[in-house]
């Protein structure tokens, strides 16, 4: 709602306290990108700033399942906290509610088919809770990261097709 306010302003960009959004085309199937994003243990691989998972829930991404992470900028320099299974939608949605100290947000990954082996990710993140007042100054920053994520994940992915017989 809120970008359809600044839309309706007339401003081009985002308003400050939107979904912070990036898209990524990824040469894979649909269901790869999905198995990926839905299992926490290949986090480490391509989310900017996940260092370790300690723990994952069964069932996870079953809603309301959870997996523990540990997360910050080196090895050494981390957060513990976890992250929760809100919402899934067959392999097109993911939705989750990330815990990382004092921080708060919902991360949703949308999967639009683009093709037999082509995938187009929109990844909307946005903070909620108290910080959530931060979003215009943590834009550029978690926008950045997001990207770089996604862009990692492509590799990963990609890497992994080409390497199939």
């Amino acid at each position: 709602m809120a970008a359809a306010i600044g839309n309706a302003v007339g401003m081009d960009m985002p308003w400050p306290w939107s979904p912070i959004e990036v898209h990524q085309h990824i040469d894979a199937s649909r269901d790869d990108v999905f198995n990926a994003i839905s299992n926490p243990t290949t986090y480490p691989e391509w989310l900017v700033g996940t260092q370790r998972i300690r723990h994952v829930d069964g069932e996870f991404p079953k809603p309301g399942t959870k997996f523990d992470h540990s997360v910050g900028p080196t090895e050494n320099i981390t957060a513990d906290d976890d992250t929760k299974a809100m919402e899934v939608q067959g392999h097109r949605r993911l939705l989750l509610e990330v815990h990382i100290g004092p921080f708060h947000g919902e991360v949703e990954f949308t999967l639009n088919k683009r093709g037999d082996n082509s995938t187009e990710v929109r990844m909307r993140e946005c903070p909620i809770g108290p910080f959530a007042v931060i979003t215009p100054v943590m834009r550029p920053i978690l926008a950045a990261r997001n990207r770089a994520s996604l862009h990692k994940l492509a590799q990963l992915l990609e890497r992994s097709h080409a390497a199939q017989p």
